[in-house]
């Protein structure tokens, strides 16, 4: 899943090959979702 750097909707794509526009807004700026997962390390 990407998201649209404009409207913030999410939009599948199946070839990041391909150039297309958000359905939404017909903006062209994405980035990939990350998790919402938190990772914490102990120090030593």
């Amino acid at each position: 899943m990407y998201i649209c750097f404009k409207c913030r909707t999410e939009v599948p794509i199946e070839n990041p090959n391909v150039i297309l526009s958000c359905p939404k807004c017909s903006g062209r700026v994405f980035f990939k979702s990350r998790p919402k997962v938190v990772i914490t390390h102990k120090a030593r």
